[in-house]
């Protein structure tokens, strides 16, 4: 889910994009969902929000359409010119520059009862290098793309590839999100992670926010493992910060462009499971054995919703702490 927006008398539809959304519930195939078991689920979870809230109004989401047809969608980004949600398409491992990567578009029809889905760009198609592909933002006529270890540039109504920043010179291992920020410049997340083709974690990369502007060269802004392996980016334009969402942090990040470090601004939490004396965050032990066995069979790297973190085991019997990396899932 992204964003509603009301136009007139109509509300274009809610995006319920499932980039792997069974990781912690069933099997790869249960993305493409029907109206049926999209309804289902939005039973259950008007229900549980219910049961938590007793007698008070939740004031919780609802599944508005579900869209089947996409090869590990991560990101949407709706553009209000053209009146259409771009969706970006790993289409398999999320590391792999295998070259399937694809942006599709979303818009409601002229009646607003139903949405086309269409292809923008692919990756080894009219010239199109795309491998991974995943946040996005707009500039202009320019969608801009991350990929891997570079950001591309497509023209948003025609696909026709415009410009590439590299930043494999700069060691780049997984950009992450896009964002516009002052000046319109682009601001990029490195999360710092890789995932190998068996959709294990490879040897870590580092953490930072790039920056370009125009044909100026790319920089390193921020740099350090306090942003927390960062994921989602976006300016906030009235307080003339961001915000980062940390991928391997349960704190919401503030960050200005000037400033040495980002800053909490807000902290969650995670459900915790005891077994044997240790505790363990996140996904179970069989979630993430059933996360790789898809990987394995072909299913690419594991599902968006699931990540790799570090996290404190701590043992009943020992005062000694362990810190490892354990799968987390979203709830």
């Amino acid at each position: 889910m992204l964003e509603v927006n009301t136009r007139s008398s109509r509300s274009i539809v809610t995006l319920m994009l499932a980039a792997g959304l069974a990781a912690c519930a069933g099997d790869a195939g249960e993305g493409n969902a029907s109206a049926d078991s999209a309804g289902s689920a939005d039973r259950r979870d008007s229900a549980s929000a219910t049961a938590r809230s007793g007698s008070r109004t939740a004031d919780s989401a609802r599944r508005v359409a579900s869209i089947p047809g996409f090869n590990t969608p991560e990101s949407v980004k709706y553009d209000a010119d053209l009146d259409v949600y771009f969706i970006s398409n790993i289409n398999g491992n999320p590391s792999a520059k295998d070259g399937n990567g694809y942006v599709a578009r979303a818009k409601p029809d002229s009646a607003g009862s139903s949405v086309v889905v269409d292809t923008l760009l692919r990756g080894g198609q009219k010239g199109v290098t795309l491998h991974a592909p995943k946040g996005m933002a707009i500039v202009g006529d320019t969608l801009w793309v991350a990929d891997i270890d570079a950001v591309r540039g497509f023209n948003k109504r025609t696909g026709r590839p415009t410009r590439t920043v590299n930043f494999a010179s700069m060691q780049a291992t997984f950009l992450n999100d896009v964002a516009v920020g002052p000046g319109s410049g682009i601001y990029i997340t490195d999360t710092g992670i890789r995932f190998a083709a068996d959709g294990s974690m490879g040897p870590p990369g580092k953490q930072r926010i790039f920056r370009f502007m125009g044909s100026e060269r790319a920089t390193v802004a921020l740099e350090g493992d306090s942003l927390g392996n960062p994921n989602g980016i976006t300016w906030d334009g009235e307080k003339a910060t961001f915000i980062v969402v940390p991928f391997g942090s349960m704190s919401v990040m503030t960050w200005g462009s000037g400033d040495s470090a980002a800053k909490p601004l807000a902290a969650g939490s995670v459900k915790r499971r005891r077994r044997s004396g240790t505790t363990f965050v996140g996904c179970s032990r069989r979630d993430w054995a059933r996360i790789r066995s898809r990987s394995a069979a072909g299913g690419g790297g594991p599902p968006a919703p699931c990540a790799s973190e570090p996290v404190t085991r701590q043992k009943a019997s020992s005062s000694s702490r362990q810190v490892s990396h354990a799968p987390r899932c979203a709830s």
